[in-house]
């Protein structure tokens, strides 16, 4: 009789035993197939094997920085680490999960063509005459027709949001000299260029998920015209470091009005103050890092329709291009949640490397 409980407890333990063991191997496996897997679609998504066919031009991660020892260089945003604990590839384990299961608190919308986002002018008043922002121009696609804003900044370039542009592999006609998409008046000198997605340069380390590097460039020959089609002046290198919270900067856009409009067909411009990251940080978290500006919203607000959109400010008596439109909460531009910008003083390396445009050192 013990001799027979003994076999028992000893088939048991053999059985126990092999189970432990199948385990081991089970789950050993699988965390190398998800290991293996998350590393595939970062390379992948790193080399935008996929991005790389939406259409413009990516360029290769500049050289070493002439510019590196720069002291206000050092300080700038632009070299502040992502705040965000883990490795790439837990990073993309994550971001796996939270597709499946939840959505995300900021993004685009018009052009993108994802409803979950709000790229979002609420509130404002509508510019009597272009003059009143001469370097604003719309983007249109010949489907979706006006789709996104972008600057002037030369007359052969405009800068616009990396997400405005890299959803699409057609042309984009840029519209400059107009304050009205559908009907110019007498004071307008509309004037129109084609550009191919050749024209299109997108930051090379733009992330379409945390929407990191939003900036794009678009080389469009436009002819100049005093007050009407003008550039706004690029900060200087040194400007960098400065903190810009509390500085009153100037919105422009045909964005909608409210949450439930349509875009204006008359330009809106506003003034907005731009507030301390940690107002975003406390609602977007790590999406918010030192390459963009943030701005609390209340009466004002940039909405649905206005990416891309210059962000302007004045310093010495110049008006300077602070940001680009970038992002809003997804729960609407009315709901007083603040928006983001992309900093343009944290890539002037990458606009001077691929326009040409020579930006001093210093204020000039």
């Amino acid at each position: 009789m013990l001799s027979s409980r003994v076999l028992v407890l000893a088939a048991v333990s053999r059985s126990t035993k092999s189970q432990i063991i199948f385990l081991k191997i089970f789950f050993l496996n699988f965390f190398w197939i998800v290991h293996i897997f998350t590393l595939l679609f970062f390379t992948l998504k790193t080399l935008r094997v996929v991005g790389a066919a939406r259409g413009g031009r990516r360029l290769a991660p500049p050289a070493a920085s002439r510019r590196r020892g720069h002291p206000a260089l050092q300080r700038a945003p632009a070299l502040v680490p992502r705040r965000r604990a883990g490795s790439n590839t837990a990073r993309t384990f994550f971001f796996l999960f939270r597709s499946i299961f939840t959505k995300k608190k900021f993004g685009v919308g018009s052009a993108a063509g994802d409803d979950d986002y709000d790229d979002r002018i609420y509130g404002g008043d509508e510019v009597k005459d272009i003059a009143e922002a001469p370097y604003h121009v719309g983007l249109w696609d010949a489907k979706k027709g006006f789709f996104c804003s972008g600057a002037i900044i030369s007359e052969e370039w405009v800068i616009t949001a990396g997400h405005c542009v890299d959803w699409t592999a057609g042309d984009i006609e840029v519209r400059a000299g107009s304050k009205s998409l559908s009907s110019p008046d007498s004071h307008d000198v509309l004037q129109k260029v084609k550009t191919t997605p050749a024209d299109r340069t997108i930051h090379p380390n733009y992330d379409m998920d945390y929407l990191d590097n939003d900036i794009a460039l678009i080389k469009a020959i436009l002819q100049l015209v005093p007050k009407k089609v003008a550039p706004i002046s690029l900060p200087w290198y040194g400007s960098a470091g400065d903190g810009l919270s509390g500085q009153q900067a100037t919105i422009t856009g045909w964005g909608r009005i409210n949450d439930d409009s349509q875009t204006n067909d008359i330009l809106k411009r506003a003034t907005i103050e731009l507030s301390a990251d940690t107002v975003c940080e406390a609602v977007y978290g790590n999406a918010m890092i030192g390459t963009k500006l943030c701005a609390a919203t209340s009466a004002v607000s940039t909405c649905t329709g206005d990416s891309g959109g210059p962000v302007a400010y004045i310093a010495y008596t110049t008006q300077y291009l602070g940001g680009v439109v970038s992002f809003g909460h997804k729960d609407g531009c009315a709901k007083g949640m603040p928006v983001v910008f992309t900093r343009v003083s944290g890539f002037l390396e990458f606009i001077e490397t691929t326009t040409g445009i020579v930006i001093p050192d210093n204020y000039e």
